[in-house]
């Protein structure tokens, strides 16, 4: 019966360390897909943000209102979601 009990006890301590080695893999895995998704996320989003800005740079309205603007003295400064901020020489 004492090596039954034995082998039983061994049995849990490889269960036990199994286990952990599971849970360790699990996290790993769940970071590493977070890791992707973020990364692939702020691709998407950069790409869509240079895409913006080359639709709204190549747009003849946009040009026209910046050389009028320019002539007349007056400097644009403004960021994607901030107001605009108009400038007199």
């Amino acid at each position: 019966i004492s090596m039954a009990e034995a082998r039983i006890e061994r049995l849990r301590a490889r269960l036990a360390e199994l286990t952990r080695r599971l849970e360790q893999n699990r996290k790993k895995i769940k970071f590493g897909d977070v890791m992707q998704i973020l990364e692939t996320y702020l691709r998407r989003r950069y790409k869509e943000q240079q895409d913006d800005l080359i639709r709204l740079s190549s747009a003849p309205l946009f040009w026209e209102l910046y050389v009028n603007l320019r002539t007349r003295g007056i400097s644009i400064i403004a960021t994607m979601g901030d107001d605009v901020t108009l400038h007199y020489r």
